[in-house]
């Protein structure tokens, strides 16, 4: 199960409204005005809350604290993150006015209020000092008809994907969706393991492969931002429990001797290899996925994540204007049709060009190649299908169109023959197109894009 997409409000530092146990008119996901709101504090932690209407939390105290169990089970939830995130390294958010959490005077504060199914939580940037900024927490008070298996399992997931916004604020707020909402649903499954997030999002980004990997894919937030959880799981399974922390902590302003740092700029100083060696092994991971799920090769869960898309081709292919845009990448399926050995060649815009093969059977893949230039080779004479994987490596080039041949040996070198007599390529850009032409796996539906690429570049 994966929850409805939460609600982020960065707001900008010092254009905050009241609070929303004091709200002004028009200002959504607060108390009514006549609720007695109450607090419930724990060590790091001031809850807010109501017993009677609208908001209202479940009414049970088995403890006969005085205290609602919902709202103590919240507190020692938030506590249980907070612990784990500061034991993966990462910073305390900041408590109010900017201070330090755990400060008693300062504690991190969670509004329970009914959020009518319109959303589920959202962290709130009340200021900033720079890039660095502070906030509070607006939470669904008690998951009413939200179709989570429990409200405990709910506030699990909202308390640990939520705080870990307000971790990335004491970082630099300005970094964008797809670090902000990939990292946040990466955390929850740092927090736990049992929690679906990881597993159900990472869909939407391997649907949408070609797109850069800081695209949000049409909008501001959306499925893509939270499936990119699935290059930040990655990012942990290949370079270490502390790489998302190594990079976040890059990102903050001055970090390196850089002013402002942009994370897809400072990556490769966190993981110590190029982007173009990182991002051609992320690839080829997400091939291990799905029916095709191998531990040894990729992801420790494949199995339990979407397959990725891909676009079935018959062969001989010849394409003379590829399309695949920066940090982006497609792959393409064909019957191998008796070929004992595959070649695949890319040729015109091939600087930043990456290519992938892979020996493919219904019951996974035999064998993969990463080529080594613009032209390489597979054994597929055990295989039922040939998986080319054309990668653009550059991290914010644009878009490459190169020339793409796949076939035997013969059927390679007359697709380069025959694309060398092309005209040379139209130097305007193209416009930007609102369907990338890809059938994914087990669907021939075309893959449509309501706006193909969106990023969010940070700007001051």
């Amino acid at each position: 199960m994966v929850r409805a997409l939460s609600l982020l409000l960065l707001l900008a530092a010092g254009a905050a409204g009241a609070r929303p146990d004091d709200p002004g008119p028009g200002e959504l996901f607060t108390f009514d005005s006549g609720d007695d709101v109450e607090v419930y504090d724990t060590v790091r932690f001031r809850l807010h809350f109501a017993r009677a209407g609208a908001h209202r939390v479940p009414a049970a105290d088995t403890d006969t604290s005085g205290v609602p169990d919902h709202v103590e089970a919240l507190g020692a939830i938030y506590e249980s993150v907070l612990d784990r995130y500061l034991e993966l390294g990462f910073l305390a958010p900041l408590g109010d006015n900017g201070t330090d959490a755990d400060n008693d005077d300062a504690r991190f504060d969670v509004y329970l209020v009914d959020f009518g199914l319109s959303a589920d939580g959202a962290f709130t940037v009340e200021g900033c000092s720079g890039s660095t900024c502070f906030g509070y927490m607006v939470q669904e008070n008690d998951f009413s008809g939200y179709g989570y298996p429990s409200a405990s399992y709910g506030n699990r997931l909202l308390a640990s994907h939520e705080l870990f916004h307000a971790v990335q604020a004491a970082y630099d707020h300005e970094q964008g969706q797809v670090i902000g909402e990939g990292t946040a649903v990466w955390a929850s499954e740092q927090f736990d393991e049992g929690l679906d997030d990881y597993e159900g999002y990472a869909g939407y980004y391997l649907d949408e492969t070609n797109l850069p990997l800081d695209a949000t894919g049409g909008a501001v937030v959306s499925g893509r931002t939270y499936g990119s959880v699935i290059f930040w799981q990655f990012l942990t399974e290949r370079y270490g429990d502390d790489a998302v922390q190594r990079l976040w902590a890059a990102t903050v302003d001055g970090a390196g001797g850089i002013a402002d740092p942009y994370w897809l700029d400072v990556i490769e100083g966190v993981v110590g290899v190029s982007f173009a060696e990182l991002f051609t092994e992320f690839a080829r991971w997400t091939v291990y996925t799905g029916d095709r799920a191998d531990p040894s090769m990729s992801f420790a869960a494949g199995s339990q994540l979407d397959d990725v898309v891909t676009t079935t081709i018959e062969l001989p292919y010849t394409e003379d204007s590829f399309l695949v845009f920066d940090a982006g990448f497609q792959a393409l399926r064909a019957d191998v049709g008796g070929r004992a050995q595959m070649e695949a060649a890319a040729t015109g815009e091939v600087d930043d060009v990456r290519l992938q093969l892979f020996a493919v059977t219904d019951d996974g893949v035999l064998d993969a190649v990463t080529v080594e230039g613009a032209r390489g080779s597979i054994d597929t004479g055990t295989a039922d299908e040939v998986w080319v994987q054309v990668i653009n490596t550059s991290r914010a080039g644009g878009a490459a169109r190169p020339g793409l041949c796949i076939g035997d040996a013969a059927e390679v070198d007359a697709c380069l023959a025959e694309l060398s007599d092309e005209p040379p390529p139209d130097d305007d850009p193209p416009p930007a197109p609102s369907c990338l032409g890809c059938a994914s796996a087990g669907s021939s539906a075309p893959m449509m894009l309501a706006l193909v690429v969106l990023r969010r570049r940070r700007s001051r």
